[in-house]
């Protein structure tokens, strides 16, 4: 004897919105496995390879700012410590962009072009503040 035949409940979640793994790997099938630790090991890395980027651009802007102002002999020892706590908060800074990233990734929200927009504006407001610091902090 065959046991009666059960309908599903008319009042249960669609398995569309249940998570069913046939339904993750068709909206996001990169992220279907990925806990937040992968998602920011990767992103990270990724920053890590711009970074040397970032920092050369920033050099250069610095550079040609310093060359702007007045001569580099006559700087006073606090204004090369304030230059050098620059670089560093600019560096600090620089983490903000990959941890947006990871965290939108996260939240599984599309990230196409996300990097590139960061990157650039970051940059752009990061050598703004270089030149108007260093042309501020002219003996």
């Amino acid at each position: 004897m065959k046991p009666p035949k059960t309908d599903p409940n008319p009042y249960s979640t669609p398995s569309s919105f249940r998570g069913d793994s046939q339904t993750k790997s068709a909206v996001k099938p990169d992220l279907q496995s990925d806990s937040l630790s992968v998602i920011a090991r990767r992103t990270f890395f990724d920053w890590e390879k711009l970074r040397v980027f970032y920092i050369a651009i920033l050099t250069i802007v610095s550079i040609v700012a310093l060359l702007c102002g007045k001569s580099l002999s006559q700087h006073r020892m606090e204004y090369w410590v304030e230059l050098v706590f620059g670089v560093v908060v600019a560096n600090l800074c620089y983490f903000l962009a990959p941890i947006l990233e990871t965290y939108v990734s996260w939240l599984g929200l599309p990230t196409r072009g996300l990097r590139i927009a960061l990157f650039i504006a970051g940059t752009l407001f990061a050598g703004l503040l270089a030149v108007v610091t260093i042309l501020t902090l002219q003996p």
